[in-house]
């Protein structure tokens, strides 16, 4: 049972440090490529957000779900010649694979101990 409680606490940091890696992603956007961070529908971040833009707004949020999607497998051309945000999308797409490996673990625990 402490393995199940070490794999949900590795998913939630795994979650958490995703979400601020986005976050590093939107703010370094809108602030060196605000053209291109307007183009993308003005995406906020979970816990980053533009003090001009509404905090709960319908179209930044649904902007920072197909970003959310899109960063995964397409690298963006604002992110080229700036080896630290590479490091972060880098780091942004291995720590989501590492929560979906993890969740895999998650489901085979459950299956286990349901016996």
């Amino acid at each position: 049972m402490t393995a199940v409680i070490l794999i949900f606490i590795i998913y939630f940091v795994a979650i958490a440090a995703s979400m601020w890696q986005f976050d590093k992603l939107c703010k370094f956007e809108f602030e060196n490529h605000k053209d291109d961070w307007e183009n993308d529908g003005k995406p906020q971040g979970f816990f980053w957000w533009h003090a001009e833009t509404v905090r709960y707004s319908f179209t930044a949020t649904f902007a920072r779900s197909r970003c959310c999607l899109y960063w995964l497998f397409i690298k963006p051309s604002w992110t080229k010649g700036n080896p630290d945000i590479e490091k972060t999308l880098i780091l942004y797409r291995l720590l989501n694979l590492l929560s979906l490996v993890v969740l895999g673990c998650c489901g085979l625990a459950a299956m286990y101990f349901a016996k």
